[in-house]
C-alpha cells in the first residue's frame, strides 16, 4: 500500500516569507538544508476546510477506484459540469495530490492518476 504524506501548516503569510527567506540565506550560507515534507500552507484552519471540498473529495476516490480515462469521463462519474471538474482537477494537480498522463492515441486526452492508496494528512498549527 503506497501511502501519501501531506503536511497542511497553518500560518500567515508574513511566516511563509520568513521561513523562505531563511532557507534561502541557509543555502546562500553552504548551509545544509533538509528537505520538507510535501507541505501546503494556508493561513487559517478555515481556509484549509476549504481547500479539501466534499466534492474534490469525491473527485480523488473517483480517480482512485473508478480510473477514468479523461478528465470528461471523470466529470460524467461524478455527474458534474466538466468546467467545475476540470478547475478542481487543476487545483489538485498542482497541489500534488493527482497527476495527468498525457495519452497522445487519443487526440492528447489527460487521465487523472492517484498513484497512492492512502493520503496521510497532518496538520501543524503555527502558535
Amino acid at each position: 500500500m503506497k501511502v501519501k504524506k501531506l503536511v497542511i501548516d497553518i500560518k500567515s503569510l508574513k511566516e511563509v516569507l520568513q521561513n523562505v527567506a531563511k532557507t534561502i540565506k541557509d543555502i546562500e550560507q553552504g548551509k545544509s538544508v533538509r528537505p520538507q515534507p510535501e507541505t501546503i500552507n494556508f493561513v487559517s484552519l478555515e481556509a484549509a476546510r476549504n481547500f479539501f471540498t466534499p466534492k474534490r473529495i469525491e473527485l480523488l476516490t473517483l480517480i482512485h477506484h473508478q480510473e477514468p480515462r479523461s478528465i470528461y469521463e471523470l466529470a460524467k462519474m461524478a455527474n458534474r459540469h466538466l468546467k467545475n471538474v476540470q478547475d478542481d482537477v487543476a487545483i489538485l494537480v498542482r497541489v500534488g495530490l493527482i497527476g495527468l498522463e498525457k495519452k497522445k492515441e487519443s487526440r492528447g486526452r489527460n487521465v487523472p492518476k492517484v498513484d497512492y492508496d492512502k493520503l496521510d494528512i497532518r496538520f501543524r498549527i503555527a502558535v
